[in-house]
């Protein structure tokens, strides 16, 4: 028997089990051994390994324990973050017979590299009026206004400028903040969620990530594979993918047209990499949409087939570092060459 005194508890628990079943389920495809260790992973960050110990103890305090995610770009790291916001436990009111809030408001989230250096502590802290030149108004920052059961989700947090992780970590370990131009202190009580593309060497470095932000930011890490390695565990999990992908995009397809997707992908691009991962095969799906075909840039269907120079492979590599960092100095820098040359194989 439960006693009356639990029954909001456990009716927030039941609600909160069955979110986070359902938004694993239904938002995370395949079955490779990957996407099982990376589900397992997630109902840990909301649940801990032990459900036990997360009723009797953690239900309430989730909030400490940050999280960062990573893997390669286009593989869903915010799709995880956002199971984990919509996750959250909420507090059932036995008064009103309502949960407190919608698990939809309970998830934030911010792009870190969308915005100037200067811009980046507004958005995130916000500011108050007359703090710089265009400051005319009051402006409320990502991290205000919340509760324990916020998630607030830092995507391409490795590219974090180092004066802005200090301030982030002082969030992190003081669970308090300043809005720009403002002395007094104002208290969050939200979860910090951090994703990146960046491999955990990278982010180890001092130059590029402080330790102390990186380790009090990661109680816990959570690996994303790459769509090509997913496919190497299973192939089988294409159909899922297609499936679940065309039916995110059409509402309602009929088996016909996703079957005919599945073909085209299956036999034209059968040993294809994926170096955009899930987010190329959606546009992927889409471009077969309208046109009944997807033909990737530079993707040779059978290389056995077709002999292709140094300056072919060169020129194709080139494109593939390019497509994955964005920079054309970093790619001289990987390869040792010059910018020119660099844009010179792009652009031929």
């Amino acid at each position: 028997n439960i006693p009356p005194a639990d029954y909001a508890h456990h009716i927030a628990m039941f609600y909160q089990l069955r979110r986070a079943f359902y938004f694993i389920d239904s938002f995370l495809k395949g079955n490779s051994d990957s996407i099982k260790l990376v589900k397992q992973e997630i109902w840990n960050c909301i649940f801990t390994s032990t459900l036990e110990l997360y009723n009797d103890q953690l239900w309430n305090k989730m909030e400490d324990f940050s999280l960062l995610i990573t893997g390669p770009t286009g593989t869903g790291k915010s799709i995880i973050a956002k199971i984990i916001g919509y996750s959250s436990y909420i507090k059932f009111n036995t008064h009103t017979q309502c949960f407190e809030t919608s698990f939809l408001n309970m998830f934030r989230s911010i792009n870190l590299t969308e915005y100037s250096s200067s811009l980046l502590e507004s958005e995130l802290f916000g500011h108050e009026k007359g703090a710089f030149t265009d400051a005319i108004n009051e402006k409320e920052g990502i991290f205000e206004n919340t509760t324990p059961a916020h998630c607030i989700f830092l995507d391409e947090i490795g590219e974090t400028p180092l004066f802005t992780q200090i301030k982030l970590l002082r969030v992190l370990q003081d669970r308090s903040f300043y809005k720009v131009g403002s002395i007094t202190p104002v208290t969050f009580k939200g979860r910090i969620i951090g994703a990146t593309n960046k491999s955990l060497n990278e982010l180890t470095d001092p130059k590029v990530f402080r330790q102390d932000f990186f380790f009090r930011l990661s109680s816990n890490v959570i690996k994303l594979p790459s769509l090509q390695a997913q496919l190497q565990e299973n192939p089988a999990d294409i159909s899922d993918f297609i499936t679940h992908i065309t039916m995110y995009v059409l509402k309602s397809p009929s088996s016909q047209l996703i079957k005919s997707i599945t073909t085209q992908i299956t036999k034209s691009l059968a040993n294809y990499t994926w170096p955009g991962n899930v987010r190329e095969l959606e546009q992927a799906i889409r471009r077969i949409i309208l046109t009944k075909s997807y033909n990737p840039h530079n993707y040779i269907k059978n290389p056995l087939l077709k002999e292709i120079t140094a300056q072919e492979h060169l020129s194709k590599y080139i494109k593939q570092l390019y497509d994955k960092h964005k920079s054309y100095s970093k790619v001289a820098k990987i390869l040792n060459i010059d910018n020119r040359t660099v844009k010179k194989y792009i652009f031929e």
